[in-house]
């Protein structure tokens, strides 16, 4: 199977994008001494046609010179080996990379892979190859949700009151811890109830997350208890969180390595039950809260005045004597 795979298949990687909220191109970030371009392209060497798509090129307001546009890798800067492919139409996207890769490949086949994926490998290919149906449709897919945390307010008034006679201002920096409750948890049962429909679709939703998301999540949900573990299975939900390794030491500008430290498989019926299964506090919160903001105490005892009526005697006409 592996020597059909390379006699029958090219390889390509993606690198065409702008990189707008990375800030430079991804493809020349570094990691364990390659860029991630060097790094695939090693793992990709067997194939026998090999393309690396920088997308379209822009033509310059001087004599229509075409150039690499800002924030995309230049072509001398793709390994040796690899032919550079341009996109026909500019600014549409992957699909435009993948339509000229396959007008350019000589082989009917095409492993595609993004230019921000340095840990992918041949392997992966050779899986893919493996089950690949001879009708080259859909055999299945697999479902998966990297989720991490949002931030809310700035560092803007700290940072100048810094930079201004050194002052020190607490900022307006935090996690926004509600979008556990309000968006993530509301997201994974809805997926979770689409992707259990899907013929496809055998193994369910994977929710990859920072351990402490995952942790606010199951508090949320009402801990571990709550979602038993279940086989894999259309309806699955797998928990997979993940954090910093500190078995070894970092050097300062080197990324810090991540590992996986929990995987739970349940299912979406169980999220949803717990979702709705709610844990109301004792009666009055909202009195007692009022109180303690009014007057410093729950226990505050309010005293209502006392007032003395006095009579007097009336004449006839209702007029004091």
């Amino acid at each position: 199977m592996k020597d059909e795979l390379y006699r029958n298949c090219a390889a390509a990687i993606l690198a065409g994008g702008k990189s707008l909220r990375m800030g430079e191109d991804k493809a020349g970030l570094t990691w364990e001494g390659k860029t991630f371009l060097e790094r695939i392209a090693g793992e990709l060497g067997n194939f026998p046609a090999r393309f690396v798509s920088l997308g379209a090129e822009q033509d310059s307001s001087e004599g229509q010179v075409r150039q690499t546009q800002e924030g995309q890798m230049p072509e001398e800067q793709v390994p040796e080996g690899w032919t550079v492919i341009r996109d026909r139409y500019e600014d549409a996207g992957p699909m435009a990379g993948i339509g000229a890769v396959l007008e350019a490949s000589p082989f009917p086949w095409v492993f595609v892979v993004s230019c921000d994926m340095p840990r992918i490998n041949s392997a992966v290919a050779e899986y893919l190859w493996e089950h690949a149906s001879e009708s080259t449709d859909l055999a299945e897919f697999t479902a998966i949700e990297v989720q991490t945390i949002d931030t809310t307010g700035n560092y803007r008034d700290a940072r100048e009151a810094l930079l201004d006679g050194r002052r020190i201002e607490p900022s307006t920096v935090g996690l926004n811890w509600e979008n556990v409750s309000k968006r993530i948890i509301p997201q994974l049962i809805y997926k979770g109830q689409v992707l259990q429909r899907e013929d496809l679709c055998r193994t369910g939703l994977y929710f990859v997350c920072p351990q402490p998301v995952y942790e606010r999540v199951l508090t949320r949900l009402g801990g571990r208890e709550k979602l038993p573990k279940f086989p894999t299975q259309p309806a699955s939900i797998h928990f997979v969180s993940y954090d910093y390794l500190n078995s070894e030491p970092v050097e300062d500008g080197s990324i810090a390595p991540l590992g996986v430290l929990e995987e739970h498989c349940t299912t979406v019926y169980k999220v949803q039950e717990a979702f709705s299964s709610l844990n109301l506090p004792e009666g009055n919160v909202y009195r007692d809260a009022l109180r303690r903001s009014l007057y410093g105490s729950v226990d505050y005892q309010f005293e209502t005045p006392s007032y003395q009526m006095v009579a007097e005697p009336m004449t006839e006409y209702g007029k004091k004597e």
